[in-house]
């Protein structure tokens, strides 16, 4: 079984071509994990990219790499919601008004 991800756009294989990529259903993939039909049969599944790389990951290992990968988006999350915040408190027209005892919360964006 092969699952297929990355998707290439169409101006990637325009400007590179497309010698390497995984080709399923006429689109383009960059990488493609292999399960079941590859040398280790069920014992592993192997992450491949269109260059030829190939990493087997044992199945007893799975759950692990499913919370590395995890803990890498939740810090991308927190590093994309940072660089938002310091957009935001550089943006010249972000205005902000909180009145704590009268609990009034306004927030414009001047647009």
């Amino acid at each position: 079984m092969k699952y297929f991800f990355g998707q290439v756009p169409a101006e990637d294989i325009d400007m590179f071509g497309d010698e390497g990529l995984f080709e399923y259903s006429g689109d383009s993939y960059y990488n493609m994990v292999e399960f079941g039909t590859n040398p280790g049969g069920t014992e592993d599944l192997v992450i491949a990219d269109s260059i030829g790389r190939l990493v087997p990951v044992s199945i007893d290992h799975i759950g692990t790499l499913i919370q590395v990968l995890e803990d890498i988006q939740e810090t991308l999350s927190m590093i994309e919601a940072g660089k938002a915040a310091q957009a935001a408190v550089f943006d010249e027209d972000e205005i902000r008004v909180f009145e704590w005892y009268h609990l009034i919360l306004i927030h414009f964006t001047r647009y």
